[in-house]
């Protein structure tokens, strides 16, 4: 007696219809029951059956698989778009850095020019009068003038740098 659910479990699997697979065990056990066929006879066909049944299981997982490939590539296509999109982000961020350090830079040789200018200023008037006085202090003033506006130009870059720091991220 053969196993005709283990059977009709199989072809089912193996993505053949129900009523096909019930069909094909109809037939088989019909067969079977009417030709009294010896067991080695039913085996041999058996295998010859599993045989077509992994062939086509086979060649939907090797399907699957080539789906599956297709789709990792596309991901990777999509992860190299972004690493490309960052390192632009990269390279601006570095540019950046450098005008950040130029300007840096600048104000490093302002501060000098303004301990030079006192030092000078310090020179001229030791022992003047309230005039001379009055001078020095206007110019003291001028220099504190031109200072805050610097501070205030770098203050707007730095407002806007940041601004455009954070818009790039």
């Amino acid at each position: 007696m053969i196993d005709t659910h283990q059977g009709f479990k199989k072809l089912v699997d193996a993505g053949i219809p129900e009523g096909h697979a019930e069909a094909t065990i109809g037939l088989l056990r019909d067969w079977v029951e009417e030709r009294a066929v010896t067991r080695e006879h039913l085996d041999s066909r058996l295998d010859e059956l599993w045989v077509q049944i992994d062939g086509k299981i086979e060649g939907r997982f090797v399907a699957f698989c080539g789906e599956m490939d297709q789709r990792f590539a596309e991901v990777d296509q999509r992860f190299d778009g972004i690493d490309q999109r960052l390192d632009g982000i990269d390279q601006r961020l570095d540019g950046i850095d450098q005008r950040l350090d130029g300007l840096e830079g600048g104000f490093v040789g302002m501060q000098q020019e303004l301990v030079a200018l006192r030092l000078e200023l310090d020179q001229r008037f030791i022992g003047a009068r309230a005039e001379n006085d009055l001078r020095l202090m206007e110019l003291e003033l001028r220099m504190t003038r031109r200072m805050i506006i610097a501070a205030t130009a770098v203050t707007g870059f730095l407002s806007t740098l940041i601004t455009v720091i954070a818009f790039l991220t």
